[in-house]
């Protein structure tokens, strides 16, 4: 047996242990969806899932900020970074070959704001090529004047 103890502090690096014990604590599912959906987000990315997924133009020019970042990390972990415009030309692409509209299905995972910023993190079920396939998207809105505004989206592929 060691005859040396080891003693933990109380604070480290200016987080006291019961704070690093909080972190770690995961909350159940159902816990989560009861309290940490903010109404706000929820709607208006629910009005950005439906008339982004029929190629709603103007709305997107409207709803995505012009400094927007859409950061999109595909399977070999490449990143890719596109702007306002690389997206709205993706979807301007899609309305004028006359693709059928996007699944909507989606799932909110989390989703936060303190009235001026605020993020979202849901699930959703889109093709992209042959077959469906489960993205994670992390969208981030701001409060610009009256209106909110994208100013950053990243999505991650979940499946192959």
């Amino acid at each position: 047996l060691n005859s040396h103890s080891t003693s933990i502090p109380d604070e480290y690096d200016g987080m006291k242990l019961s704070d690093a014990r909080l972190s770690l604590y995961v909350f159940p599912p159902q816990r989560m969806e009861s309290i940490m959906i903010d109404e706000t987000m929820k709607t208006l990315t629910e009005e950005l899932i439906s008339r982004g997924t029929s190629y709603d133009i103007d709305f997107l020019k409207r709803v995505y900020a012009d400094d927007l970042k859409f950061v999109r990390i595909l399977p070999d972990n490449t990143v890719q970074i596109l702007s306002k415009q690389d997206n709205i030309d993706f979807f301007q692409a899609l309305k004028d070959s006359g693709a059928a509209p996007l699944n909507t299905a989606h799932t909110i995972l989390f989703a936060d704001s303190d009235g001026e910023t605020g993020t979202i993190v849901l699930k959703r079920r889109m093709s992209q090529g042959p077959q469906e396939q489960d993205f994670l998207f992390t969208i981030t809105w701001k409060k610009r004047g009256e209106n909110w505004q994208i100013v950053q989206e990243i999505v991650a592929l979940l499946s192959k």
